[in-house]
C-alpha cells in the first residue's frame, strides 16, 4: 500500500477582529494576489477565505495597519496548517494593543508585536 495524500476539499476562513480604538486595514497578500479591507474598531470582524485545493502555493502574509500609525503587525500563514487546523471552525486572530493573539484550543495566545514600519 502506498503513501496517500490527504486531500483537504473545503475552504477555510481566517478571521481578523479588532480590538483597538480605531480602524484598521487588514491586507492579505499571495504571490501576485492581495485583498485589502477596512475594519472597524471595538470589535469589526475582517475574513478572508482562502481554498485548500491553494495548499501548494506559497503563505499568505498578513499584514494589520492603523491609518494613523507607523507600526504594523505580520504573519505568514501555511496554507496547509490552516486547512488541517482550519477548515471546520475557522482561524481567529486578534490585533489588540500589546500585539496580535491567536485563538489556540479555545485560549488567546500572542503570536506578535508591533513593529515600526521602515
Amino acid at each position: 500500500m502506498g503513501y496517500k495524500p490527504i486531500v483537504y476539499s473545503k475552504k477555510f476562513n481566517i478571521n481578523f477582529v479588532n480590538d483597538l480604538s480605531n480602524p484598521i486595514t487588514v491586507r492579505c497578500l499571495r504571490g501576485d494576489w492581495t485583498a485589502r479591507t477596512g475594519v472597524p474598531p471595538h470589535g469589526g470582524v475582517a475574513q478572508f477565505s482562502f481554498d485548500c485545493k491553494d495548499r501548494d502555493k506559497p503563505p499568505i502574509l498578513a499584514q494589520m495597519y492603523t491609518v494613523d500609525s507607523y507600526y504594523d503587525l505580520s504573519v505568514d500563514i501555511d496554507i496547509q496548517k490552516g486547512c488541517k487546523d482550519c477548515a471546520e471552525r475557522g482561524c481567529f486572530w486578534s490585533v489588540r494593543q500589546d500585539g496580535l493573539y491567536q485563538l489556540i484550543n479555545g485560549k488567546w495566545v500572542k503570536v506578535g508585536y508591533w513593529d515600526p514600519d521602515r
